[in-house]
């Protein structure tokens, strides 16, 4: 199927002993956390050098893939827990891209981009409606970049996360450089 929406996959984003080596040190690190969202936890800002230690390659690889300026207006690990809804939703429109990176598998939910959803007025949606979607997995040490053209699509997970259930990821918001 030809992709039909603003968005890059990239697999084995980190080579696999720097992605051991992440996967470690968030599980013995004390990190700190913080709540903005409703069943949400995003990694403290003093945490950015950290995880730009591990991305900053990437973020130049997408820099050159996209022939933009970007910058990185910031970078967490969200940890989405049971009952959080990441609505569908069209980005803000100073954002060039988002990239959610995997910290693992996760087939219970997928990130979808719906195809035909222009000229709906709502920048927010419960659901997909009648819309088609194109539907990115999540699976360890992947990023899915959502790109934000001019025509911002809708994008975000098809339903809540479920019970006893973390997604674990690392986001990377990206801003328009003019």
């Amino acid at each position: 199927m030809e992709n039909t929406v603003p968005v890059t996959v990239y697999d084995s984003v980190l080579p696999a002993d720097r992605f051991e080596s992440l996967q470690q040190e968030i599980s013995q690190s004390n990190l700190d956390f913080v709540q903005q969202y409703p069943n949400r936890l995003f990694t403290d800002p003093k945490h950015e050098a950290w995880l730009r230690s591990y991305f900053d390659p990437f973020i130049q690889q997408l820099t050159e893939d996209t022939g933009l300026n970007l910058y990185v207006q910031q970078i967490f690990i969200g940890f989405e827990l049971p009952g959080c809804q990441f609505l569908l939703h069209r980005s803000h429109p100073n954002i060039a891209c988002v990239a959610n990176f995997s910290l693992n598998d996760f087939a219970l939910n997928k990130l979808i981009c719906l195809t035909d959803s222009q000229d709906d007025p709502e920048d927010y949606l419960w659901g997909r409606k009648n819309y088609k979607s194109v539907d990115f997995e999540f699976k360890a040490n992947r990023a899915i970049v959502v790109h934000n053209p001019e025509v911002r699509p809708h994008w975000g997970f098809p339903f809540p996360i479920g019970e006893n259930i973390v997604k674990k990821s690392v986001w990377i918001y990206f801003g328009k450089n003019v």
